[in-house]
C-alpha cells in the first residue's frame, strides 16, 4: 500500500509506504482550532514509512507534549505528533490524495464535539485521547482497534 498527499499549494508532498496503524477523528478544541473544522481526521504510521518530497513542513509546538507540522507557504496542517512517540507520524487525512483509502476506526474527545457535528455511531467514542500508541496499532494492551466494517 502506498499513500500520497500534500499541502494545498503543492510545496510539501509526502509518500507513505505502510498501511496506517490507526485512523481516528479528533473533536478536541486544539484540533478544531488548528483545522478550522468541527473535527480533524488523523492516520498514524510508522515514522520510517513517511518520506517528504519537496519542502519539509515547518513545526509548531501546540502543547507541552505535542507538535503540529504545516506547510510554510500555504499553512496546510499536515502532521501531528507526540514528543514521547517519535517512532509514529500522525498525518492529516484531509491532505491525502485519497482520504477514503484510510477509513476511521474511532473518535477521540467525543465529549468536546460541536453540537452540530453528527457522529458515526458505529465508531467507538473515547472521552479523551489515549496518548500511548504502539506500532501494532493499539493504544494500550487492553484497547484493541475494532475490525473494519466489511464493504
Amino acid at each position: 500500500m502506498e499513500i500520497a498527499g500534500g499541502c494545498n499549494c503543492g510545496a510539501a508532498r509526502y509518500r507513505i509506504s505502510a498501511p496506517p496503524l490507526r485512523v481516528s477523528h479528533c473533536h478536541c478544541a486544539a484540533c478544531r482550532r488548528a483545522s478550522g473544522a468541527a473535527a480533524m481526521s488523523f492516520a498514524a504510521f510508522p515514522a520510517d514509512a513517511v518520506t517528504w518530497e519537496g519542502k519539509e513542513p515547518r513545526a509548531y509546538r501546540s502543547s507541552e507534549f505535542a507538535y503540529r507540522r504545516f506547510c510554510g507557504k500555504c499553512g496546510s496542517q499536515l502532521e501531528f505528533g507526540f514528543d514521547h512517540h517519535p517512532e509514529i507520524r500522525v498525518m492529516a487525512v484531509g491532505c491525502m490524495d485519497d482520504p477514503s483509502a484510510v477509513p476511521a476506526i474511532r473518535r477521540y474527545f467525543a465529549s468536546e464535539k460541536v453540537d452540530r457535528a453528527r457522529l458515526d455511531k458505529r465508531l467507538p467514542a473515547r472521552p479523551r485521547m489515549v496518548c500511548g500508541i504502539s506500532t501494532r496499532g493499539a493504544a494500550r494492551l487492553d484497547e484493541r482497534p475494532p475490525a473494519r466494517p466489511r464493504r
